[in-house]
């Protein structure tokens, strides 16, 4: 889950090219498979296929688990498929919703006990916007899962405890939410009396045959379960599992088999053979698109994302979590589907490269004309360049510190076009031709884009299809910041070397004294040893190939970094006292140096506290 923005974002701008019709090519597909998953070191991969109400391509590829080499089996290799599992929270929701139990426009809070949403803001939170993830909620993800061995922690005590601040009035951004669907679903708790998990089991997997999935990892852990994966510094890294404390939004375990008979349901109006778990009518208002962020852009329906793509609109879900990544789409206009799950964490580029491969295999259609920039717009493009962010993020705890990774960049090509890119360098580009007053195309024809102003005529925001993105001044860029974070560290580094060895050669030398005060050097060196040894410990400790584990809990060695600036800051108040009275003569080069070191030490501090790097946020 923590990709989603990004994967999709990676989605959108895989647009489709003209392609034969033909039922699918196993030939072709098994050698895009073997391709793929070699480039992205994917160890094992599921597909399957359904169409006209039969699954028409049910195939497994590589392994489930590196050490004993067993071949994935589509119908038999267990997967987590993370948020997919939301589309199980909205069919649970709209079951209820039609036994007169829920109201998609009432008020939340009237569904709740133990625990209030707080009244942040005059509108209320409903069953529709927590489908559409347009609650306002801020993200979270630390402390969201527990280790296997523990006792399972009730949802609604989790949710009484730990459910994320309002920081935005309903209504008014997509912002995506593990936790309004795990309200979601113990709403559907609440009103059924029945764990979500059973009534899950109960109302939806039981009728559909769906035999093998279920919520939560079984335990034991069967041996049908993919072994979970991530690819770094050049090897595989075993990942784990562990429970989701917001279970309903993300800890399906299910596989190919089970996962189509879902898919084949959505299609064909709720039904699956004799079985029903949804009136028709029901099911279209699930796929009916619910919320955009601009006239003509796609948005949410209730449960599914919406895919406006040529040539036929399509619903679709992604899925990442702790070594696992999926993908399902349905095309309800072509009655067709199909369901990608890895055992490797979701993969922007692999993904990327099989949903347009898969796009032009099973839903061709020709390509819209590529439009061309208008001669004029580089007098325009100013408007528009600089730094965004996902308006989906992390605002209150210490994992803001993830925002760093996941900056996008807004930037004009020689051609005249806008380019829309990771800031990190890691990611497809998405190059955008404007076609209007603050609207963009892709230069594919799809996806299209709007830029959002402010009060005072200023962008504020970018849309990309449902992708909502927070404009940034280069002050708030993370990249920025943390390319003073690096420099600080360096003069940090190298105030403590060259102090060092300058005493030690004044020493040997029998040279004058150095014209900074020895109690002056002693404090700048203190708190430039704590503060690089913070910054020093918060690189490494985040570098951590799996950062699942602080989905549990921040190791104490994080937790301990967290007080250096603490530590430091009464040490830096002293500081600005002795870059006036700390020098025996002018020494202005030494007082230059004195001077940046002050300075460093403050913008540490500062953004110690604008990234919530303090224990208390943790």
């Amino acid at each position: 889950m923590l990709r989603i923005g990004l994967a999709l974002l990676a989605l959108l701008a895989a647009a489709p090219t003209a392609a034969a019709l033909g039922p699918p090519d196993a030939t072709r597909l098994d050698g895009l498979f073997a391709g793929l998953m070699e480039t992205h070191h994917i160890p094992g991969a599921v597909l399957v296929v359904v169409e006209d109400g039969r699954v028409v391509v049910s195939k497994g590829y590589g392994v489930a688990d590196l050490e004993t080499r067993s071949p994935v089996d589509p119908q038999t290799t267990l997967f987590r498929v993370a948020s997919i599992s939301k589309l199980f929270v909205a069919t649970a929701v709209m079951q209820q919703v039609e036994l007169g139990r829920l109201d998609l426009d009432a008020d939340v809070n009237g569904y709740l006990e133990s625990f209030q949403l707080e009244p942040s803001y005059a509108e209320p939170v409903t069953l529709r916007r927590l489908l559409t993830h347009t609650g306002g909620f801020d993200d979270r993800f630390l402390r969201t899962a527990e280790p296997l061995e523990r006792a399972p922690t009730p949802l609604g005590e989790y949710l009484a405890r730990d459910m994320p601040p309002r920081v935005m009035p309903p209504g008014k951004n997509i912002s995506y939410s593990n936790h309004g669907y795990a309200l979601a679903g113990y709403l559907v708790e609440r009103v059924s009396g029945v764990p979500f998990a059973e009534y899950v089991r109960r109302e939806i997997l039981a009728p559909l045959g769906m035999d093998r999935s279920s919520f939560g990892i079984p335990t034991p852990l069967p041996a049908s379960l993919a072994q979970p994966y991530v690819w770094r510094g050049g090897r595989h890294h075993e990942l784990g599992y562990d429970r989701l404390l917001d279970y309903p939004a993300g800890d399906l375990v299910t596989c190919g088999g089970d996962l189509a008979r879902f898919l084949l349901a959505h299609l064909d109006g709720g039904r699956l053979g004799a079985a029903r778990i949804l009136p028709e009518a029901r099911v279209a208002e699930m796929h009916r698109q619910q919320v955009s962020m601009a006239e003509g852009l796609a948005g949410w329906s209730l449960g599914f994302a919406v895919l406006d793509r040529p040539p036929v609109p399509a619903r679709a879900h992604g899925g990442s979590w702790r070594g696992f990544g999926s993908h399902a789409v349905i095309v309800p206009e072509r009655n067709l589907g199909w369901f990608v799950s890895t055992n490797h964490d979701f993969h922007p580029a692999f993904f990327d490269a099989l949903n347009r491969e898969l796009w032009e295999t099973l839903v061709p259609g020709p390509s819209p004309d590529p439009p061309l920039p208008p001669a004029d717009f580089a007098e325009r493009a100013g408007d528009y360049v600089g730094s965004y962010v996902a308006n989906r993020r992390v605002r209150s705890t210490v994992l803001k510190l993830g925002a760093m990774l996941f900056e996008m960049r807004v930037s004009l090509d020689e051609t005249g076009a806008l380019v829309l890119a990771p800031a990190a360098g890691a990611g497809l580009p998405l190059r955008l031709v404007e076609t209007g007053p603050d609207r963009f195309v892709s230069d594919r024809g799809w996806p299209r884009a709007v830029f959002a102003r402010d009060a005072e005529g200023r962008v504020s925001q970018l849309f990309v299809e449902a992708q909502v993105l927070d404009r940034l001044s280069e002050w708030q860029s993370p990249l920025n910041q943390m390319a003073l974070g690096v420099m600080s560290a360096l003069l940090f580094a190298g105030t403590l070397l060259g102090w060092g060895l300058g005493a030690l050669g004044r020493g040997l030398a029998g040279a004058a004294p150095s014209p900074l005060r020895l109690r002056s050097r002693l404090l700048g060196s203190a708190v430039a040893a704590i503060l690089l040894s913070f910054l020093v410990l918060v690189a490494t400790l985040a570098s951590d190939p799996n950062i699942w584990a602080l989905m549990i809990e921040l190791p104490a060695a994080f937790r301990a970094t967290l007080w250096l600036p603490v530590l430091a800051l009464p040490l830096a108040l002293t500081l600005p006292v002795e870059l006036l009275r700390g020098f025996r003569t002018k020494a202005p080069l030494a007082r230059l140096h004195y001077g940046l070191l002050t300075l460093a030490v403050a913008l540490v501090l500062m953004g110690a506290f604008v990234w919530n790097a303090l224990p208390w946020k943790a």
